[in-house]
């Protein structure tokens, strides 16, 4: 598990290495620091659980940010932001933020 930080966004890249609760205790730690959250799944066939995933989209709307997931396995999840490269899912935090600071004024 790599996670590269960016004044707009933290990204959490998963590796097929990786094991599921390092993973749920670190995106349990990552949803309390209020940041946009980028989870690449794109090198890792890993799976989580969908309740799981649900309380931390519920932590980021509460925090109002953005919580995107980079695949181009996923794609049956409803209510889940699903890109199929990092680029995108860049993009998509970038418009979000936009959308957020022009709600603000």
């Amino acid at each position: 598990m790599k996670i590269l930080r960016n004044n707009l966004y933290i990204t959490l890249e998963i590796s097929p290495s990786d094991e599921k609760s390092n993973l749920t205790t670190e995106l349990n730690n990552l949803s309390r620091d209020k940041n946009n959250l980028i989870i690449d799944f794109s090198k890792s066939e890993f799976q989580i659980h969908e309740d799981f995933l649900k309380k931390i989209i519920k932590k980021q709307i509460l925090n109002k940010k953005s919580l995107v997931f980079v695949s181009d396995k996923y794609r049956n999840y409803v209510d889940l932001n699903i890109v199929p490269t990092l680029t995108e899912a860049i993009d998509f935090v970038e418009i979000e933020e936009i959308e957020r600071d022009i709600e603000r004024l």
